[in-house]
C-alpha cells in the first residue's frame, strides 16, 4: 500500500509557479480526461508490488473518477494530458503537475484527492505518507540576467512551519543571495551571474532539512 499511496501523493497539488493558460482550441474533452485518469491509475498499480485489497481497489476507482472530473471541469490543457499520459513514475508525474497545472488547478485536485487517500489505506503508515513535508516545487522566474541581480521566488512547502531554518541556494556552481523566507511556501533569492544562455540546476541547502534540487531550474540570459 505504501508505494501506491506515495504515487497518489505525487499528484496532490502543491502550489508552484503559475503557467500560461493554453488557448481554448487546445483543450481536451471529457473522453481525453477519462483516458488520462485511467492511465495514471494503471501506472500506480504497476508500481505497487502486492495484491490490492478491496479498499484499495475502491480507492483507485474513486481516484480515477476524481481525476477525470477535475481535468474536465478545470479544463486541464492538452499538454498536461500528454505529459501525464506518458509518465511512468512518481517523479515524472510531479513534474507534469508543476509544469502544466496552475496553482488553482493544483489546489482543487489536492482537496479532491486527500480524502480519498485518507480513507483508502489499510496500513498504519499510510497517513504518514500524506503528511506535508519540506519540499521545493518550482522557481519563478526561471530565467534571469547573466550579469546577476535577478530576484526569484523559490516555491515549496514547510519552509518555516517546523521552526527556524537557514538556507543556501546555488545556481549551478555559483551561490545566490538569500533575501528572506517570505512565507511557508516562498523563499526570495537574488540570483548570481552566469554564462549567457546556460541552463543550470538550482540547489537549495536547508539547515536543518538537507538539500533539494530543481533540475535545469534556471537559465541565464543576456540583458537587452
Amino acid at each position: 500500500m505504501r508505494k501506491m499511496v506515495v504515487g497518489l501523493v505525487a499528484l496532490v497539488g502543491i502550489t508552484a509557479c503559475g503557467h500560461p493558460q493554453e488557448p481554448p482550441n487546445s483543450r481536451p474533452g471529457g473522453t481525453d480526461c477519462a483516458a488520462m485518469a485511467t492511465t495514471i491509475v494503471k501506472n500506480l498499480q504497476a508500481a505497487d508490488t502486492h495484491a490490492a485489497s478491496e479498499a484499495e481497489r475502491e480507492m483507485l476507482s474513486n481516484l480515477k473518477a476524481v481525476l477525470a472530473n477535475r481535468c474536465a471541469e478545470d479544463r486541464w490543457g492538452a499538454a498536461a494530458l500528454a505529459c501525464f499520459g506518458g509518465a511512468s513514475d512518481d517523479e515524472q508525474m510531479r513534474q507534469c503537475q508543476y509544469k502544466h497545472l496552475s496553482p488553482e488547478q493544483q489546489d482543487k485536485v489536492e482537496r479532491a484527492i486527500i480524502p480519498i487517500i485518507q480513507s483508502g489505506g489499510s496500513r498504519s503508515d499510510s497517513r504518514r505518507d500524506i503528511e506535508p513535508r519540506l519540499s521545493v516545487t518550482g522557481i519563478a522566474p526561471d530565467k534571469g540576467d547573466a550579469d546577476g541581480g535577478t530576484y526569484v521566488r523559490i516555491q515549496g512547502t514547510r519552509f518555516i512551519a517546523d521552526g527556524p531554518r537557514s538556507a543556501k541556494v546555488y545556481f549551478g556552481a555559483r551561490q545566490g543571495t538569500v533575501v528572506r523566507f517570505a512565507s511557508d511556501r516562498e523563499l526570495i533569492v537574488e540570483a548570481p551571474g552566469g554564462k549567457a544562455n546556460e541552463t543550470v540546476d538550482v540547489l537549495i541547502l536547508f539547515d536543518p532539512g538537507g538539500q533539494l534540487k530543481i533540475p535545469n531550474g534556471f537559465t541565464f540570459v543576456e540583458k537587452h
